[in-house]
């Protein structure tokens, strides 16, 4: 809708007059409307990561996704990758795990390798805790909490 306002000059509050969504515009103008709820599975998210992971050289940060999915509409968006995976050290690991039981996928593990895994992290996070200098109270060495 931003795009067909800037592109026409006809805004949102103009043609909300004669149609009570944006689908019923497009259906009058003999347009598909756009299908929101399109579900991906997730292999199919994984095949997308690597092929877009392939075209960088590198695992995509953010911005790189939301620029694929504007030159590529079929592409999904981040949010997708995101409700699917969480946050980045899951996807890597989802992604490895995948490349790495399958033949042909050897250049996308070499680029995952060095990135930080959810099983990196929980590991990290473990000896942090555990390696916790004693916590005083009131700066007396002798009432430390343990």
């Amino acid at each position: 809708m931003e795009r067909f306002a800037k592109e026409t000059g006809i805004k949102r509050y103009n043609w909300e007059l004669y149609w009570n969504d944006w689908s019923s515009a497009l259906r009058d103008a003999e347009f598909e409307p756009n299908t929101f709820g399109d579900s991906y599975e997730p292999e199919q998210l994984i095949i997308k990561l690597i092929e877009l992971t392939r075209k960088l050289g590198q695992f995509p940060q953010q911005r790189d996704w939301q620029r694929e999915a504007r030159l590529n509409p079929p592409f999904p968006s981040t949010d997708t990758f995101y409700k699917q995976f969480g946050k980045k050290p899951k996807m890597v690991s989802q992604l490895l795990s995948f490349c790495q039981t399958r033949p042909g996928y050897e250049d996308v593990v070499t680029i995952c390798s060095a990135l930080p895994t959810e099983k990196m992290l929980r590991r990290k996070r473990r000896s942090k805790v555990m390696n916790k200098p004693d916590t005083y109270i009131s700066g007396n060495p002798t009432n430390a909490i343990r």
